[in-house]
């Protein structure tokens, strides 16, 4: 046996690290992902489709500030942890967890005061969910922050482990409380809070981060100033990013009816197990793209990694237009069949998002979080136009219509802005990410 490991090729021998890492990432996603989506089947199974589609809002809702806290923290996290903050990462962790609660505050009293407006103008499903997530979503959130900081120090079994601890515990519930005629979208929120929290100070501990830990002044201003240039760039893409996903389940209730936002939450859940292990890899390839980058070998990574991930994210698509009737009879319990052939379009959705993920790693690993922000500009602009009119002649149909066209042009913006530095892909590490009206280098502006 050791004589056969003797004989491996260069290249087999210094794959078979990431092999292990990139199986742990699925593994942990699976774990995490599987029981959400558990929970989302049951939601939708026992719940009428308007009660599931006020639901849907509500959580799309939270999303948008899931994606603004991963802008300013989880993203540039990925990337200054992965470098400069290395060598003191633990105390990097601990400002970055004081900044989480800060800015959970923030969010639960917003998300507080859009569901006691919701209340007060007769939306009462939509106003009780809003007022549970405000409750339920610092405690999500940083289990957020501790899953993605386990990738800065390229242990993605760590995160697996967390993943476990949420799994068991959410699963656990979900049965108590369907056991009990208790499983509502209040108490699944109430649920996933506190799995998150026991994961969370799990992850924590692993990590070495104290929430009591003392800080230097000076570490805390320099990290501020850091995430805040290179954030104020991810957090509005984060914005765009959400708004074409998340438009359609706003605008169907108003020419559709909640059961419409209902209808397409439940279709786009049997896309979300492939989804949420394009995001895992996608967490593994961010700080493995800074090293590549350092190395300049930036280019061949993308390239490998796009093409593997177009291969796994196909054969998804193929496996859910052919048993997709079935399917989703099965786990809905005989609703949502009428929709069944949408499936053929949402599962080409996985395989654009791969390619994006990838390509925008790519140019958040040159730490031009600019570039992908000016995609997601022009993939608002087709989901603010066209998606919109779709929606409006064609109902769900439109909606599911508007979210391929949306994504298809992140692909093609994605594309021609990494090949407008390609240049860069060979170079020295960049510098820190500029404001748009500052001249960019030649070497990087292309």
């Amino acid at each position: 046996m050791k004589r056969l490991f003797r004989q491996m090729p260069r290249w087999v021998e210094q794959g078979l690290p990431w092999l292990r890492k990139g199986s742990t990432t699925v593994l942990d996603q699976g774990l995490f992902a599987g029981s959400n989506f558990v929970l989302n089947v049951l939601l939708a199974r026992w719940m009428l489709p308007e009660e599931y589609g006020a639901f849907a809002v509500a959580y799309g809702l939270f999303l948008l500030l899931g994606l603004l806290q991963s802008g300013f923290f989880n993203e540039p996290m990925l990337v200054f942890g992965s470098g400069r903050y290395l060598a003191r990462l633990p105390q990097y962790l601990g400002v970055l967890l004081r900044g989480h609660v800060g800015f959970s505050l923030l969010g639960g009293v917003a998300l507080g005061l859009g569901g006691a407006g919701c209340l007060l103008f007769g939306a009462e499903k939509l106003g009780v969910d809003l007022l549970a997530l405000a409750l339920a979503q610092p405690f999500i959130l940083l289990l957020w922050l501790a899953r993605e900081a386990c990738y800065v120090r390229l242990k993605p079994q760590w995160s697996a482990t967390g993943g476990l601890i949420y799994a068991l515990l959410v699963l656990a519930g979900c049965f108590v409380l369907y056991q009990s005629a208790q499983l509502t979208a209040a108490s699944a929120l109430g649920l996933m809070a506190l799995a998150s929290l026991v994961a969370a100070a799990w992850l924590l501990f692993r990590l070495g981060v104290s929430p009591l830990a003392r800080h230097e002044p000076a570490l805390l201003r320099e990290v501020a100033r850091e995430h805040w240039i290179y954030g104020r760039w991810a957090a509005s893409t984060g914005v765009l990013k959400w708004l074409p996903g998340n438009l359609p389940f706003l605008l169907l209730p108003i020419w559709v009816g909640l059961e419409g936002s209902g209808a397409l939450k439940a279709l786009l859940n049997l896309i979300m197990p492939m989804a949420h292990i394009n995001g895992a890899l996608t967490l593994l390839l961010l700080p493995t793209f800074v090293r590549a980058r350092d190395g300049g070998r930036l280019g061949a990574h993308i390239l490998t990694a796009s093409g593997l991930l177009v291969l796994g994210t196909g054969l998804y698509w193929l496996a859910l237009g052919v048993g997709g009737e079935l399917l989703i009879g099965w786990l809905y319990d005989g609703q949502y069949t009428q929709y069944a052939t949408l499936l053929w379009l949402i599962g080409a959705l996985p395989v654009m998002a791969s390619v994006v993920n990838v390509l925008g790693a790519g140019l958040r690993a040159l730490e031009r979080p600019d570039k992908v922000f000016w995609a997601y500009v022009g993939s608002t602009v087709a989901a603010l136009t066209l998606s919109v009119t779709l929606i409006y002649w064609f109902g769900l149909a439109g909606a599911v219509a508007g979210l391929i066209t949306q994504k298809g042009v992140e692909v093609v913006l994605m594309a021609l802005l990494v090949y407008s530095i390609k240049r860069a892909l060979t170079a020295a590490p960049p510098p820190p990410a500029r404001a748009s009206s500052e001249p960019a280098p030649a070497e990087v502006a292309g």
